[in-house]
């Protein structure tokens, strides 16, 4: 793809930053023409090299959710299954750490604050909102995201809607 090969070069020989830059030039492009496909390809380039360049995991979740909530449907679904995954893989990093705080009788803002419980409500609340509206997700076939997925033959045949693979990314 003449859009990426660029970015994957400098992606090849280790100018994250630089790629960075180049991805976000193409997801600006992307939002204003409100290609949804290549705007969540974009954000997860751009989520790759900001964590590559040594940006906080809070800082690019941030990002994402902000992304999530402003974007319309399917995108909003995508990106909201992502922040689940992230923050999934934020506590599973962090684990240990997490495991020794005391826990809140309320949460804070502040995710270096969060203990166990805070950590599972969220990435449950983040796949929830990943599959709704859950009756116009069933209604897109999985093949609009065939640019974004590794394909292999069973795909479609057991999760044949953008819903089904959702869902499944949630379980």
């Amino acid at each position: 793809d003449a859009v990426w090969a660029p970015i994957d070069s400098l992606s090849n020989i280790g100018q994250y930053a630089s790629a960075l830059k180049a991805t976000n030039t193409v997801l600006a492009k992307a939002q204003a023409k409100h290609d949804w496909r290549t705007e969540f390809r974009a954000w997860m380039y751009s989520v790759r090299f900001q964590r590559l360049i040594g940006i906080e995991p809070e800082v690019v979740i941030a990002q994402l959710d902000s992304a999530a909530n402003a974007s319309d449907t399917p995108l909003n679904q995508l990106l909201h299954s992502v922040v689940a995954e992230q923050w999934w893989s934020y506590y599973q990093n962090n684990r240990w750490q997490i495991l020794d705080r005391t826990n809140m009788a309320q949460a804070t803002e502040d995710p270096q604050t969060w203990d166990q419980a805070t950590f599972m409500q969220k990435v449950i609340a983040e796949y929830a909102a990943s599959l709704e509206p859950s009756a116009e997700l069933a209604k897109l076939p999985v093949g609009e995201l065939k640019p974004l997925l590794l394909a292999t033959k069973s795909d479609s045949a057991f999760r044949p809607t953008i819903f089904d693979v959702l869902a499944h990314r949630a379980l």
